[in-house]
């Protein structure tokens, strides 16, 4: 399900004929020239999926949910299609139309996108790999449990503005406030004694070391869409 977040981002306007004069015939609009390599719906589809998966694994997690976490890992495999679409189009796109030297940032920011979407789900499986456990669900620590819910509501809504469709660095203050919890998030973790860090291992990863590259890789994502747009 889409959610539309209270603010409004600013899209790409598409490109009219006939408006802003004629251009030549060797010529491309930028938007236009973007779009063509931005891996169509696929990535923005990416994007949802995997938003609406960190808000259920990381729920999951905090509750001991084991029948959530479960749906969360049976729909990885729509994650990882979107993901394989999205490579294909900017592989046909790339094929079919070289892009021209001044959109070369448009293109590897794009594939930088799709791999980073894909490392944030990959690290959203883990987690609610962990909850699925069939020895029993590890609950989250009441020390992380803040920073969980934190990477949960933030982190999705940050993912959703991706999707949205962002124009440059979209400096919002909506935006901003997303970034500074998801930093707040990994500075308050690497402040953690080392002693108290062990105490809430979980298997071989630790829940804060998931909620660190949570709030770390959900920033990048946004930052290469930033480029794309």
């Amino acid at each position: 399900m889409t959610v539309v977040t209270s603010h409004a981002l600013r899209r790409r306007q598409p490109h009219r004929p006939g408006s802003g004069g004629v251009r030549g015939s060797n010529q491309h609009p930028l938007d236009v020239v973007a779009a063509s390599y931005s891996g169509g719906q696929d990535w923005e589809r990416l994007a949802i999926l995997t938003a609406d998966a960190l808000e259920a694994a990381a729920e999951a997690a905090v509750h001991g949910d084991r029948t959530t976490a479960r749906r969360v890992l049976r729909r990885s495999g729509g994650r990882k299609a979107a993901k394989i679409a999205a490579e294909s189009r900017v592989r046909t796109s790339l094929v079919q139309r070289p892009p021209r030297t001044g959109n070369l940032r448009a293109v590897a920011s794009t594939v930088l996108l799709i791999a980073d979407l894909g490392y944030v789900g990959d690290l959203i499986d883990v987690l609610a790999r962990q909850t699925a456990n069939a020895a029993g669900p590890h609950p989250v620590p009441q020390l992380l449990r803040g920073d969980v819910d934190t990477v949960r509501r933030v982190g999705a809504q940050r993912l959703r503005q991706v999707a949205e469709g962002l124009c440059g660095p979209a400096i919002d203050p909506e935006y901003l406030r997303v970034g500074c919890e998801l930093r707040a998030v990994v500075d308050h973790l690497n402040g953690l004694a080392p002693s108290r860090s062990v105490a809430i291992r979980v298997d071989r990863v630790t829940t804060g070391a998931l909620c660190i590259a949570l709030a770390e890789g959900v920033p990048t994502a946004s930052r290469h869409a930033a480029r794309v747009a």
